[in-house]
């Protein structure tokens, strides 16, 4: 619809120069019409726009309000355009070659000129068919324009046009169906046709692909695949299914058409995570499993386990932690000979009091993200490889173990090698082990639910990125959070001491001499991170929000004093704050538009509905809490936008605004780039999301819910978000209960959003500075 802007014009910067500097709201007339700033010959010139304009009105005569006003707008323009004396003297441009300056940037202009020599009569066929080229390709297309010219110039005087009903009115079928019988005129039939600008869709190349067992039994397996971006975006998902059984193609076939009618229902069981699930043990099942295999494990008497034995039950204890790796190398720190391996790999050291120090080099960089850049200082280091201390009773079993390996057999060599015992083998063990218990345990009991017995323990109350740490699987949270490593550390050990305390170890764990090693060993280096390479530094923070608002807290005495050139700095200022604040407490996505209309904001309860990231899942919502506090600012900041907005401008507003000195504009991404560039600093918007995860990690250390975590980044599986099929909880519920958690992250912007509230407050007229 004329004069919309046609999709292949290219994106060129309106200048702001020569004719268009007194024309202010120029962007429509340079889009259009691409009119030099220098504008030769511009009395004949903006003659012929206006007649240009004048058949592209008559080409849509029917148009609403809209596209009414802002083609009267543009004659407006033309007209203020046209000097106050015309030159009627000076003479159009015969050819081309005398406009050669402007031909590859300004081809229309250039056109239009040209058209300006021919009679009366046939300007108008030829404007009429100027106007189809030009609604059919926009202003810009060169070749285009030079066969136009071209034709025009050798057309001859007796060859008969086209009819101008056809040029004006006809559809764009008929008017190529006039020019492919044209003696003349063929060769503009391609240019007539309406040209859309798209781009090539690739197919989605996923740079890292995330992998997750959903079922998991003695005849199939189950494995969801996602692959995901340098930003963690999900791209396409699809499973896969592993036969766990030779079978002939007949019977594959009915088994796979069998388990694929209820891959989506066991699916959706999986992803409940139930307590107490079939497909692994409990710790008290464990604990009767050992108790009944070998009863001096749990005592730790290790001498009285034969030495053969003991090699076996340091590789169940790897698995039972989590490092399945039967081929992971051993490294002896002491050692001149030979370089450090890469990740995963044992690292240890025999002391002088007949102790074992083991190390588990793990590696930390498990997915592909974006990275500052070098040298930056503002963001934290991301190491990648971290140490973990081996807990008990792993560094007691490796000490017996490798003492008695000579230590040419141990050093440089994989750990089946040093212990004579291959994965088979191991498994082979395993299962004699668990057929001999099977008769006189009432439970299900496999090689893999005792292998995942402490994984499953843990989960939910170790966050997803460090099990994935431990496994050597990234997950999308590994995008996001960064922790030191001893963190790390820490949070592995002290839940391993818990399953400890519930399979009855404790006693052996108290007692033995691994416990100071362990502990002294769990003490990592400080400002050794793991994790996301786009996390600000915490103490950056108050430089930035100080930055931002301490300006503000300089104002005269009464509002009505304020400059009404200040208000743009005053809103641009708090628009700022404000956004950062929701940005690093709500973990906004770094989008386009990160905000919802006012629609899908409930300041009472504290909610909001943001659209669904994926392109292919429109209609879906995600679902972001927000605090108490926060939506206070953004009330308040609310209200004063109300006041300095003109009722003739109100429109369907979203939650945060900005004031550019004329009018609110939506917030978008390339406002805030600005606003940082201006008033801070050029960073990572991105960079947000990912400050937000880690300070929500550190702020509930103590009392860590996955699943709180999963809320605030809005992770979740299918069915699993707070309107999603398997939600246990009201969105009321789940806002009370996210906010509490809340509480200690937003603890840390109380007095900046005091200075911001003043502001507010003073902007309200609630009460002067």
């Amino acid at each position: 619809m004329y004069p919309s802007q046609h999709d292949a014009t290219e994106c060129r910067e309106q200048p702001h120069d020569g004719i268009y500097i007194d024309v202010p709201e120029g962007t429509l007339l340079w889009s259009l019409f691409r009119i030099p700033p220098d504008c030769p010959y511009i009395s004949h010139a903006i003659s012929l726009y206006q007649h240009f304009h004048h058949y592209c009105c008559v080409f849509e005569p029917e148009v609403n309000v809209y596209y009414q006003r802002q083609r009267e707008q543009l004659a407006l323009q033309l007209e203020a355009l046209l000097p106050d004396e015309l030159d009627e003297c000076s003479s159009l441009p015969q050819d081309r070659r005398q406009l050669h300056a402007y031909l590859t940037h300004y081809p229309l202009f250039c056109s239009l000129l040209l058209i300006g020599n021919e009679d009366e009569m046939m300007q108008v066929f030829w404007l009429c068919l100027l106007v189809r080229i030009f609604r059919a390709l926009g202003p810009d297309v060169y070749e285009a324009y030079l066969l136009f010219d071209k034709l025009r110039a050798a057309y001859p005087a007796d060859v008969p046009f086209i009819d101008v009903g056809v040029l004006t009115h006809g559809s764009q079928h008929g008017l190529i169906q006039a020019l492919n019988t044209h003696s003349f005129l063929a060769p503009l039939t391609p240019y007539v046709k309406n040209r859309i600008k798209r781009t090539r869709q690739f197919p989605y190349q996923g740079v890292n692909i995330h992998t997750a067992t959903v079922v998991d039994n003695e005849d199939l397996t189950v494995t969801l695949n996602t692959a995901c971006d340098k930003e963690g975006n999900e791209g396409e998902s699809w499973i896969t299914l592993t036969a766990n059984q030779v079978l002939n193609d007949k019977a594959a076939k009915r088994k796979f058409s069998n388990q694929g009618r209820g891959i989506v229902r066991a699916i959706g069981r999986a992803n409940k995570a139930l307590p107490a699930s079939q497909t692994v043990l409990t710790p008290s099942e464990c604990r009767v499993f050992l108790t009944l295999t070998c009863p001096p494990l749990l005592e730790g008497k290790w001498l009285s386990i034969t030495k053969a034995e003991r090699k076996y039950w340091l590789l169940f204890w790897l698995n039972l932690l989590g490092h399945s790796s039967c081929d992971t190398p051993l490294h002896n720190r002491r050692s001149t000979t030979g370089n450090e391996p890469s990740p995963p790999y044992f690292s240890y050291e025999f002391d002088t009091r007949e102790g074992c120090n083991v190390v588990l080099q793990l590696p930390a960089d498990l997915v592909k993200g974006k990275q500052p850049e070098v040298g930056d200082k503002r963001y934290y280091t991301h190491q990648p490889s971290f140490s973990l201390s081996l807990p008990w009773p792993l560094q007691s079993l490796f000490n017996l173990v490798l003492r008695d390996v000579p230590s040419h057999q141990r050093h440089g060599t994989s750990l089946t090698k040093t212990l004579s015992i291959s994965s088979e083998q191991y498994r082979k063990w395993l299962s004699m082990h668990i057929r001999a218990v099977k008769p006189l345990v009432p439970f299900h009991l496999t090689i893999s639910a005792l292998h995942r017995t402490f994984l499953h323990f843990s989960h939910g109350q170790v966050p997803d990125s460090t099990l994935g740490q431990l496994i050597s699987q990234g997950c999308m949270q590994s995008y996001y959070i960064n922790q030191e490593a001893t963190a790390s550390n820490q949070q592995i050990r002290r839940y391993w001491q818990v399953f400890l305390d519930e399979i009855g170890a404790t006693k052996a764990f108290d007692s033995s001499r691994e416990t100071h090693t362990s502990e002294r060993l769990g003490m990592g280096s400080f400002h050794d991170q793991v994790g996301s390479a786009l996390t600000l530094r915490e103490e950056l923070l108050p430089l930035i929000l100080s930055a931002i608002l301490m300006p503000l807290q300089h104002r005269p005495s009464s509002y009505l004093q304020l400059p009404s050139n200040h208000r743009q700095m005053w809103s641009e200022r708090l628009t700022l704050y404000l956004h950062l604040r929701a940005a690093m407490t709500l973990a906004l996505r770094p989008v386009e538009h990160p905000y919802p209309t006012l629609d899908h904001i409930a300041f009472q309860t504290g909610l909001l509905t943001v659209q669904d990231k994926r392109s292919h899942h429109h209609d879906e919502r995600r679902v972001l809490v927000a605090d108490p506090k926060l939506l206070q600012l953004l009330s308040q900041y609310q209200c004063w936008q109300q006041r300095l907005l003109p009722l003739s401008q109100s429109r369907a507003l979203v939650g945060l605004n900005v004031f550019d000195g004329e009018q609110w504009q939506p917030l978008d991404q390339n406002i805030v780039k600005r606003l940082l560039n201006t008033y801070v600093g050029e960073l990572d918007l991105g960079g947000l999301r990912h400050i937000s995860a880690s300070l929500w990690l550190k702020a509930n250390q103590s009392h860590f819910a996955q699943t709180d975590l999963n809320v605030l980044m809005n992770h979740f599986q299918r069915g699993q978000s707070p309107i999603g099929l398997f939600s246990l909880l009201s969105l009321n519920q789940l806002a009370y209960h996210q906010q509490l958690r809340l509480k200690r992250v937003v603890a840390r912007f109380e007095e900046y959003d005091e200075q911001a509230e003043a502001a507010l407050d003073w902007l309200l007229g609630g009460r002067d500075a």
